[in-house]
């Protein structure tokens, strides 16, 4: 009984270490001290957050486990998106030269990707 409170616990820690990230990123990006790619990533950051308190609660809740699914598989849809928007930005900061056309084709189907 002890080792699910144990995974209880470590994943709401995660929860709240990737918020407290991207919170923190967030309001950079809202000063305007930080980049477009940091928003990207907190965009990613919460996403990836919000994943795993869906999956947290269909593991708590099995009577519930198939919205909570549904729920996770639309936001696991749009961690893809997330991803290569802030590798195209993070790219776009730290490489000379504009974004290329593969990758702007890339990044307009990705939006396609959904479950």
């Amino acid at each position: 009984m002890i080792t699910p409170i144990l995974s209880t616990l470590a994943t709401l820690a995660a929860i709240c270490i990737a918020l407290g990230f991207a919170g923190r990123m967030a309001f950079g990006v809202l000063r305007g001290e930080r980049s477009w790619a940091s928003g990207a990533l907190t965009a990613g950051l919460t996403l990836v957050a919000a994943l795993e308190a869906l999956d947290l609660a269909a593991l708590l809740d099995p009577e519930g486990i198939v919205h909570w699914r549904m729920a996770a598989l639309l936001v696991e849809g749009a961690l893809c998106p997330a991803w290569v928007v802030f590798t195209a930005l993070f790219a776009r900061d730290y490489e000379e030269g504009g974004l290329p056309w593969t990758q702007r084709v890339l990044i307009g189907l990705s939006g396609l990707m959904r479950p």
